[in-house]
Formats: C-alpha cells, sequence, structure tokens
C-alpha cells in the first residue's frame, strides 16, 4: 500500500509574497503597515522562518477577507484582487511622496541674499 502525499503548489510564505508582490503591486513596507505588522515580523514570514500570528491572521481577514482562504490553504483563489481602504491609502502615499521628490529635485534652493529688496 502506497502513500500519495498532496501537493499544493505554493505553500503559505510564497502565496504571501506572490500576492503582496504580484495581486497587490505594493511593497512589503506598504503591506506590513496595511495589516498593522514590523517589516521585519512580514520579511520572518515571507521567508519561511516563522507561521502567522493570530493578530497577523486577524488582521489578514479585516484587509483581505476574500483572499485569507486561499492564502491559508491554497485554496479558492479569488479571481479579482478588491483593493481596500488601506490600499487605497498607500497609493496615495507613495503617490504624494513620488510628487513631493520630483517636485524637490525640479526646484533649485533660494541662494542666501538672491532676493533682492527694494
Amino acid at each position: 500500500m502506497s502513500t500519495k502525499k498532496t501537493y499544493i503548489e505554493f505553500d503559505f510564505p510564497s502565496r504571501l509574497r506572490r500576492f503582496i508582490e504580484k495581486d497587490l503591486k505594493i511593497s512589503h513596507r506598504q503591506f506590513a503597515r496595511n495589516v498593522g505588522t514590523s517589516s521585519g515580523y512580514l520579511s520572518m514570514m515571507v521567508n519561511g522562518k516563522t507561521g502567522p500570528s493570530a493578530e497577523f491572521i486577524a488582521s489578514l481577514f479585516f484587509n483581505y477577507r476574500d483572499h485569507l482562504e486561499w492564502l491559508l490553504s491554497g485554496y479558492n483563489k479569488p479571481e479579482s484582487i478588491s483593493i481596500t481602504d488601506a490600499d487605497r491609502i498607500s497609493q496615495l502615499e507613495k503617490r504624494i511622496s513620488d510628487l513631493e521628490k520630483s517636485h524637490d529635485s525640479a526646484s533649485e534652493p533660494i541662494k542666501k541674499g538672491a532676493i533682492s529688496q527694494e
């Protein structure tokens, strides 16, 4: 009698990485901020050094409810990504940061004495 193992294509760390990078298309730091965890803890999960805590799973449920079953088990992956408020905020923060950077690089600093007083 042989024992047949069931193989799930991706394990949790791989699914989590794929979800962040490919599906959401945000940085790990942004995702950590969205779910209220540290970048270091997220890195440990993505690299398979630790599993998700109950608090992390609860935050996934709150922020990414439609994807929770797939993230944890590999089954029932939703067809589309619904953008949460946290994702919208992250996207807006990135746009603001990009605009600030482009504005800073486009404008020259005012030199001392360059403004004449008439």
